[in-house]
């Protein structure tokens, strides 16, 4: 394989790869997308609301 290091490093890429990829579809969006996302997110909070911080475990 690549070895640890190195996995360890393309990992840290594919990161900033997917955050940049994000930001780029996200000025892409039209109204109609920006909806969409919006309606699927709160469906989402709505399933499962995330634990407020001092309650999460460490």
């Amino acid at each position: 394989m690549l070895g640890e290091p190195r996995t360890r490093e393309l990992i840290e890429v594919r990161g900033q790869l997917e955050v940049f990829a994000a930001g780029l579809a996200a000025t892409r969006m039209d109204d109609m997308a920006r909806n969409r996302l919006r309606n699927h997110l709160t469906a989402m909070s709505e399933a499962a609301p995330i634990a407020p911080s001092s309650s999460r475990p460490t």
